[in-house]
């Protein structure tokens, strides 16, 4: 499995004249996700951040072996 994990916070602080504090805001909050990729290799994975998206290269899956024929499948046209 291969797992994103992001974390954002935000602190905003409103302040008058002589620098006290008027008002104090912060946020803070977490997310995951787990997507199922196979036997990959770590060192196979690769990852970059740019302009607030995330890019993730896989190598595509291989096929070891053919699915057997079914004799009750109908192919459709």
């Amino acid at each position: 499995y291969l797992t994103i994990q992001a974390v954002r916070s935000h602190s905003n602080d409103e302040k008058d004249k002589k620098g006290r504090y008027l008002r104090h805001e912060s946020f803070s909050g977490t997310c995951a996700r787990s997507f199922y990729v196979g036997d990959v290799k770590k060192e196979d994975i690769h990852a970059k951040f740019e302009d607030g998206v995330l890019h993730v290269e896989l190598p595509a899956p291989q096929q070891t072996k053919a699915l057997p024929e079914n004799p009750n499948l109908i192919a459709i046209e």
